[in-house]
């Protein structure tokens, strides 16, 4: 019940906020972030020294106060960032390492989620049950009120990843008799995926544009036979001309969403309007040339403030705007490359977000690089300070996560080895990792 009333509220008060200026937006953001700071000021000593160090005025402070900080300063100073005792880092990686069930509470009371984003870097992140559907509650915002309710989310599901314990813990909220919601794992095969989308007949289609495209093609060849009345989508760049091939082919809206683990539901398209809006109640955006820092106003368990992500947020410059929040352009991030090998049937796609999901304890950072067809090496980084022991079950792990995904997408025929590596390869041009190298 106190989950559905946090949602309920978050909805109310966005409804009020959609009424302000963009000046008493603001205003009321100063006052969110300096509550926040004042608390963690109390609980968390890696933001108390930030604010004794700095000499931070609590009751006038802004964002720009703080420094910014990066997954890698995350995950660096965990036990210090976090605000709940019961959480701890040691405690969490045990947790994400034996539980593959996203619908598992971390002791019943926190919500976990993990990512290597496009990084190839493991993040892992925590909300309290109240924090999580705040933060879901933008998910409520400009959906039709008449939109039937058989809902199909495709994505991984076999741990604790952000879209499918959103999908999740939507069921879990909601009588199956307001919606019926479905996860279909992105591991299985393409055409598991499309005999399982046919018998259900979705209203409501969710996952990445890359899955979509696909889709999208498998339906003008007859395979794929659905009509969904609203597509949604997010987790990768969707460019102007994939939009209009699945919107032309499914001959339903599509609506893009800005999601990320750190922190949920960060905007999305308006059916009247050109762009994303930036859902700003809860969130602090400072928008940079390559990256974005992103002050969470709403995660006191574990705050972030100036988290740093590489997103290049564009602004999309508008006459008229009925809301108080930014708008950016569509395109978001970086497009990364799929890995596209032999299967048992022909050919298959392992969706590049099967391995930004990729969780293993004490692997740190990886990287694939396709050799062939049929072949890739996986490059990892371990734990420092892992003893042959440790290095050696870590290899074992890596080796049984690989074989699982491969035999799913019936790809046993696929070889691959692994190689611990001291750096990984960028792009030539860009001069940024890739998670995928072909």
């Amino acid at each position: 019940m106190r989950n559905l009333l946090a949602l309920a509220k978050s909805a109310i008060d966005h409804k009020f906020n959609e009424k302000l200026t963009r000046h008493q937006l603001e205003v009321r953001q100063l006052k969110k972030f300096r509550k926040l700071v004042a608390f963690v000021n109390e609980r968390s000593p890696f933001y108390a020294r930030i604010i004794e160090k700095n000499q931070i005025d609590i009751e006038s402070c802004t964002p720009q106060d703080f420094p910014k900080i990066t997954k890698t300063d995350l995950i660096k100073n965990f036990d210090d960032i976090i605000t709940d005792p019961r959480v701890t880092q040691k405690e969490i990686l045990a947790f994400l390492s034996s539980s593959k069930n996203p619908g598992d509470l971390f002791k019943d009371r926190f919500y976990v989620v993990h990512t290597s984003g496009s990084s190839g870097e493991i993040g892992y992140f925590v909300y309290a049950q109240h924090e999580w559907f705040k933060g879901l509650s933008n998910l409520l915002r400009f959906q039709p009120s008449n939109l039937k309710k058989r809902i199909a989310f495709i994505g991984p599901t076999g741990g604790h990843y952000t879209g499918v314990s959103i999908a999740i813990s939507s069921q879990t909220l909601f009588s199956k008799r307001l919606l019926d919601s479905r996860v279909f794992d992105v591991s299985d095969s393409l055409q598991a995926i499309i005999d399982q989308l046919n018998q259900l007949q979705p209203h409501i289609l969710i996952t990445y544009p890359s899955i979509l495209r696909l889709l999208a093609e498998q339906t003008r060849s007859g395979n794929l036979r659905i009509k969904p009345k609203l597509i949604k989508t997010s987790g990768e760049a969707l460019l102007p001309g994939d939009r209009a091939f699945i919107e032309h082919t499914f001959q339903s809206p599509l609506v893009n969403i800005y999601i990320s683990s750190e922190n949920l539901i960060m905007g999305s398209g308006h059916p009247q309007q050109e762009g994303l809006l930036l859902f700003e109640d809860d969130l602090m955006f400072e928008l940079e040339d390559d990256h974005v820092c992103v002050t969470n106003l709403y995660n006191y368990t574990m705050p972030l403030i100036r988290y740093t992500v590489a997103d290049k947020l564009v602004p999309e410059p508008l006459t008229k705007q009925p809301y108080p929040y930014r708008t950016i352009k569509e395109v978001l991030g970086r497009s990364e490359q799929d890995l596209r090998l032999a299967a048992r049937d022909g050919e298959d796609v392992i969706s590049h977000h099967i391995l930004t999901e990729f969780f293993v304890q004490n692997l740190e950072r990886f990287q694939i690089k396709k050799t062939s067809n049929s072949s890739f090496i996986f490059r990892m980084q371990a734990s420092p300070h892992l003893d042959n022991l440790q290095k050696k079950k870590l290899f074992k792990d890596i080796q049984y996560e690989l074989n699982q995904i491969l035999n799913k997408k019936l790809m046993a025929n696929v070889q691959f080895s692994i190689e611990e590596v001291d750096s990984f390869s960028v792009n030539e041009k860009s001069g940024k990792f890739q998670l995928v190298v072909v």
